[in-house]
């Protein structure tokens, strides 16, 4: 069997280093068990680390004969002559019972909370957090509370009760900048961020937190905004329900004179076909000009005829005007009413400036609209048509309702309107 003394030197400067590694382990292992307090751990490691400085003192006193050329002691010489697989083995065995306990070591780092443990969470924590004494002692601080100091202070915080001071006077020591001191400062630092500082006193202690707000602020500058926002709208429906009255008098005001201008227009035409041709009946004629008269005086109230076609026609053969309705007739009362209102106008107009006879209004319906045209028998206008007086009111009428009313006056006078089936109340 191959024993110490029969391997090379430089076989056994190695086997040496082994064993003295193998000595360091065991007794960082036993520590570690003296700090957990476990007892049959501890026997073994101490074992092992026994065992371990016995194998480097038998051969490392070997060597050292040796090298002095000396005889060793007759101990020394019977254990290093027994087979080196036994050491070797015995070695193994130490390494083995040193792996096992730091596994074990780790495995209970790795799942058990530890001092180091907290102190590592409390790194990690994107507030920060300081715990000191009454006095200002730092107990326990985290990463982001020392940056924080850094940034705002200038430096690291070495005393919490002279940090906190600095906060509350809202000193500015740094491009960090104040935004409200006291009790609960705040502060903007370079970055553009908003940490919010708060102050506890505990049983024995003192705790200092540190939060990011910097989305709160913003979300409390939008409210505000939004605030200014609603205030203005507020101010702008509380000027138009100050101003609302003067538009619904003005808005009655002109409906009255586009009523009473075509209710003029029919007396008139009324008036003068009667004049001509001594046809119709003079009461009527007369309770027309009296029924004018009364408003004019602000005696009465300006009231449209029915809102029907059939009243139209009517009125229209008064003045020696046919009127031909043909197509769709609108079901909408509005629609009717507003159809009406353009034939009054259209028949005045018709009797007045064309000295026609006939006018024929044709409805239809495109793509859920009206479509009415208004089209008379007498002479051609010698020019445009301009949109005043009646005409010029009755498209403000069509336009408020949502419609669209155009004239062509060459080859012959037409007026188009367009409305859909729902009209406001005009």
């Amino acid at each position: 069997m191959i024993g110490y003394y029969d391997l090379p030197p430089s076989l056994m400067a190695l086997f040496l280093t082994v064993i003295f590694l193998t000595l360091c382990v065991s007794i960082l292992c036993l520590i570690l068990e003296i700090q957990k307090r476990r007892i049959r751990t501890g026997v073994l490691m101490s074992f092992c680390a026994v065992l371990s400085f016995s194998m480097l003192v038998v051969y490392s006193s070997n060597m050292k004969a040796s090298l002095l050329q000396r005889t060793a002691p007759q101990w020394v010489v019977d254990l290093s002559n027994l087979p080196i697989a036994a050491a070797c083995l015995l070695l193994l065995g130490i390494l083995a019972a040193e792996a096992m306990i730091l596994v074990c070591d780790l495995r209970y780092r790795k799942h058990t909370i530890t001092h180091a443990s907290i102190k590592e969470s409390l790194d990690h924590l994107t507030t920060g957090l300081c715990f000191a004494k009454p006095g200002g002692m730092v107990m326990l601080i985290n990463h982001r509370m020392n940056r924080l100091g850094f940034a705002i202070a200038g430096e690291e915080i070495q005393n919490a009760a002279w940090f906190w001071e600095t906060l509350q006077r809202g000193e500015e020591r740094t491009d960090a900048r104040c935004i409200t001191g006291g009790e609960i400062p705040e502060y903007r630092l370079p970055d553009g961020s908003i940490w919010t500082f708060r102050r506890e006193l505990l049983e024995d202690a003192v705790q200092i937190t540190a939060a990011d707000t910097t989305e709160l602020h913003q979300t409390m500058e939008q409210l505000r905004e939004e605030n200014r926002r609603l205030a203005a709208m507020c101010q702008r429906i509380g000027d138009y329900g100050d101003k609302v009255d003067q538009y619904v008098i003005a808005r009655e005001r002109l409906e009255t004179r586009v009523n009473l201008h075509s209710f003029l227009g029919q007396a008139l035409l009324t008036t003068r076909h009667y004049l001509q041709y001594h046809s119709g009946d003079p009461r009527k004629i007369l309770a027309m000009w009296q029924r004018n008269i009364d408003v004019l005086k602000l005696e009465a109230e300006p009231q449209q005829e029915p809102d029907s076609f059939r009243e139209l026609q009517a009125n229209a053969e008064i003045v020696g005007i046919r009127v031909t309705i043909t197509g769709v007739v609108p079901a909408e009362p509005e629609v009717k009413r507003l159809l009406a209102a353009i034939g009054v106008e259209a028949v005045i107009n018709a009797g007045k400036h064309a000295e026609a006879k006939r006018l024929q209004i044709e409805i239809s319906e495109e793509d859920g609209r009206y479509l009415a045209r208004y089209r008379n028998d007498g002479k051609a206008p010698s020019g445009p048509v301009a949109e005043g007086g009646g005409l010029g009111s009755l498209q403000a009428r069509v336009e408020r309702a949502g419609g669209k009313m155009e004239i062509v006056s060459q080859p012959e006078f037409v007026l188009t309107v367009r409305l859909g089936k729902e009209v406001s109340p005009i």
